[in-house]
């Protein structure tokens, strides 16, 4: 019996398809299961968070004062008497809102010429100047805060504090870091993260309990509407950042003005400022 060896084709082993190609579906395959991996571990945050106690949040948010985003802000206090004002008008409206006692909200009063108020962890709003210059009658102003009660009361900071904390994570583990890195990365961005972004779902939902919180504080919903006309002045400004925190859609107004229509209630004369107020907030020219 005679043995030999034959010939091997070289090409046996090789993939019919060009090698880029298959590396090229391959990344894709990765970089679809990272996407689909972050996005579930986003809804996990979004949904985990909302049961963080809201004490948990006070503390968080006192520890957070030795960032320098938070010292800026509360570096710029506004007038007493008027954040006084603005802090009953809170509790007023806090209690039209059925918001739990356990969550009390806190009014700042911010000196800049800023249109923009929100609301961050622990209940803590911060209202500016300029945007207090902007509103002729407490219908108005009673929107802009019943609007950030609802965030609060809705747990928005904390949920897209969650989402925001989830992705720096999840980024920096990709990128590659050190523990040590990303740890002193993730508390940066918590000390820049005092001034948050919602969704524009929960803006949605915050429009909706804030018109239904002035339905059942005055009987009405009059001057609601006011805060898009704002909204839409300060579009005209870039320097404003109104529309930074509360992204106008028409969505929004029309939810507006289709609640308006379904809750007439009695037709009364929008409630002025109080004089004093007047004379101490600063002109929209200022």
């Amino acid at each position: 019996m005679e043995y030999e060896n034959p010939q091997i084709d070289e090409t046996i082993n090789l993939p019919a398809g060009h090698p880029l190609k298959d590396f090229a579906i391959l990344l894709t395959g990765v970089a679809a299961f990272a996407l689909a991996t972050f996005y579930m571990l986003i809804l996990l945050a979004d949904y985990a968070t909302r049961y963080i106690p809201f004490s948990f949040e006070q503390t968080l948010m006192d520890q957070l004062e030795q960032f320098s985003a938070l010292e800026q802000v509360m570096g710029q206090p506004g007038d007493e008497e008027i954040e006084q004002y603005l802090q009953a008008l809170a509790d007023e409206l806090a209690i039209a809102q059925q918001l739990p006692g356990d969550m009390p909200i806190t009014v700042h009063y911010i000196e800049t010429p800023e249109l923009n108020a929100y609301a961050t962890l622990g209940g803590h709003i911060y209202l500016f100047s300029g945007l207090l210059a902007s509103c002729d009658d407490e219908n108005t102003l009673a929107m802009i805060l019943s609007h950030e009660i609802a965030h609060v009361h809705h747990r928005h900071p904390i949920v897209a504090l969650g989402r925001g904390f989830t992705i720096a994570v999840a980024t920096l583990s990709v990128v590659g870091a050190s523990t040590s890195d990303i740890s002193y990365k993730v508390l940066n961005y918590f000390g820049l993260a005092t001034q948050l972004s919602f969704s524009r779902q929960h803006e949605l939902e915050a429009d909706h309990t804030a018109l239904e919180t002035l339905q059942r504080h005055y009987g009405h919903v009059g001057g609601a509407d006011r805060l898009f006309e704002l909204i839409g002045n300060s579009e005209k400004n870039p320097l404003n950042t109104l529309l930074s925190t509360h992204p106008l859609t028409q969505q929004r107004r029309q939810n507006v003005v289709e609640f308006i229509d379904n809750h007439p209630g009695h037709s009364t004369p929008e409630i002025k400022l109080p004089k004093w107020i007047e004379q101490k907030r600063p002109s929209e020219n200022h």
